[in-house]
């Protein structure tokens, strides 16, 4: 079964639906959902539309045009989860993607800090570390 649909809902301020075309820019950046990323269920049903906007962190190095993309908010109405409707192009999303996790001091230490507590919050003892 395809994970992606031409075809979503749309609700309305109205209450009304109505059905949206995937609008697929140039080079299919990205796709919509199909179904849940969650639960795998097709009753999405898109509540929120936020503005358009570039790649987040797609870093360029000269000022230049960038395509938009389309932020809509969907929930599933068989677990609830509210998710993005629109799925990026792995390629494209990482294609100008400068930040590597494990090169940040600041990042490793957060993540050990809030391991630490989520071991002590819990009365778990750490084997591992």
């Amino acid at each position: 079964m395809d994970k992606y649909d031409s075809n979503i809902i749309l609700e309305n301020s109205d209450k009304n639906c109505e059905t949206i075309n995937n609008f697929q820019i140039e080079k299919s950046i990205y796709k919509n959902r199909k179904s849940c990323r969650l639960c795998n269920s097709e009753n999405l049903h898109i509540f929120y539309n936020l503005e358009p906007t570039p790649q987040a962190n797609h870093f360029v190095k000269q000022p230049t045009y960038q395509e938009t993309i389309p932020l809509d908010i969907c929930i599933c109405d068989s677990c609830n989860h509210i998710q993005l409707v629109q799925i990026l192009n792995e390629t494209y999303q990482y294609s100008n993607y400068l930040y590597i996790t494990s090169a940040s001091k600041t990042m490793e230490t957060h993540i050990f800090s809030t391991i630490d507590n989520i071991l002590k919050d819990y009365g778990i003892r750490n084997h591992f570390i």
